[in-house]
C-alpha cells in the first residue's frame, strides 16, 4: 500500500511542479531558463529539488546495498536530512525502487510528512506572491 501512495506522490508532485512553473518540456530553452539573471525564486527550488533528489535516491541504494552485505550504512538522519532538503521525490523513489525501509516506523511517516511539507511550498509561494507578500 505505501508503495503505491508514494508512487502516486511522485505523479502527482511532477505534474503540478511542471504547471506550477510553466514548464514545457519540448519547447523549453534551457539555456534561458536556467539564466541566472532570470533564477525566480520557484525555479530555483526545481533544480534544488532535482539535485537532491538525485543525491537522496542514491543514499538510499547505497544504504540498502549495505545492508545486504552487512556494512557501513548511511544513518537515518542523514536519510530523512536529504529528503527535508529538498530531496524528498529521489527519497521516495528510492525507498520504493530499493524496497528500503518501507515497513520502519517512524521512518516511512516522517518521510511523508516531509513531502507534504514541500509539496504545499510552491503552492505558498504562489499564493504570497499573488496576495503582494512577496
Amino acid at each position: 500500500m505505501l508503495r503505491k501512495i508514494s508512487i502516486v506522490w511522485l505523479i502527482v508532485a511532477g505534474v503540478l511542479s511542471a504547471l506550477l512553473l510553466g514548464v514545457d518540456f519540448f519547447k523549453v530553452d534551457f539555456a534561458q531558463w536556467l539564466d541566472p539573471s532570470t533564477l525566480e525564486p520557484l525555479k530555483l527550488y526545481c533544480l534544488l529539488t532535482i539535485v537532491m533528489s538525485a543525491i537522496s535516491f542514491v543514499q538510499f541504494g547505497w544504504d540498502k546495498r549495505q545492508a545486504k552485505v552487512d556494512g557501513w550504512r548511511v544513518p537515518e538522519k542523514t536519510l530523512l536530512g536529504s529528503a527535508l532538503a529538498c530531496g524528498w521525490p529521489g527519497a521516495l523513489l528510492g525507498q520504493n525502487l530499493f524496497q528500503h525501509k518501507t515497513s520502519k516506523q517512524p521512518f516511512g511517516n516522517i518521510l511523508v510528512a516531509i513531502s507534504i511539507v514541500h509539496l504545499c511550498l510552491p503552492f505558498a509561494y504562489c499564493a504570497a506572491r499573488v496576495a503582494g507578500f512577496i
